[in-house]
């Protein structure tokens, strides 16, 4: 075990005081105890804990160091004078700017999302063209806000109407109690959908200044679910 926690940093953060730490507690989505997450160094989650028998906790844990830990740095070559050439900086990433927004129906994007190995996430804008792409790229640009990181790759993102041209809701909208573009509507595309009701919601968020909290939320709970599934392991 002490190798396969290797390369990660233990917290216990003690909530036996009913108000502590509420504002953790109310991010991650915790509302029982004892409640193991594993976190970026940034805070973002990664997963929650599944099966607690002793072998499968070795198996997680080890699955996330070796996915998740510290990367050694290759050697580099020597440069001039015997001295090691010294690595150029990584540039700075961009939230967002590699997040792509597909119209597709919402079973498609579903399938797609599971091929993918991510969650979805459905963007409910106006069906007019200027507004519709207006509206898209406010989404994105909340998605390149600070904090964001990685989290937005996490989720496929289909781009749906709120509407019809004569501006009633759609049905798809009704039904995830849509009001006004942008919404946001996040999906578990492995959660099991009751016959003849909508596709279980993750969460709706029409404010885009609370979308961080809403995606991480999102994907604890997807992950205290297991999803998405561990990728099958290479022989």
């Amino acid at each position: 075990m002490v190798q396969a926690v290797r390369g990660l940093v233990p917290v216990l953060v003690d909530c036996t005081r009913r108000e502590a730490h509420a504002e953790l507690r109310q991010r991650y989505g915790v509302t029982g105890y004892p409640t193991v997450l594993f976190l970026t160094s940034r805070g973002e989650p990664i997963a929650a804990l599944g099966r607690r028998d002793p072998e499968a906790v070795k198996a997680q844990f080890e699955t996330i160091a070796r996915e998740h830990g510290p990367r050694r740095p290759a050697r580099q070559p020597g440069g001039a004078g015997g001295q090691p050439e010294q690595p150029e900086p990584p540039a700075p990433s961009a939230p967002g700017a590699r997040v792509k927004v597909v119209d597709a129906t919402l079973a498609e994007g579903l399938e797609q999302a599971r091929a993918e190995g991510k969650l979805l996430a459905l963007i409910f804008a106006d069906p007019e063209g200027r507004r519709r792409d207006e509206q898209t790229e406010q989404v994105v640009a909340a998605l390149r806000g600070r904090g964001m990181d990685q989290l937005p790759e996490r989720f496929h993102w289909v781009r749906r109407p709120l509407c019809d041209d004569i501006g009633m809701n759609t049905p798809e909208a009704d039904a995830y109690q849509c009001r006004r573009a942008p919404t946001i509507v996040l999906l578990d595309p492995w959660a099991e959908a009751p016959r003849g009701r909508p596709h279980p919601a993750l969460g709706t968020k029409d404010a885009l200044g609370e979308l961080r909290a809403a995606l991480e939320r999102a994907s604890i709970e997807a992950a205290r679910a297991g999803h998405p599934p561990p990728a099958p392991r290479r022989p």
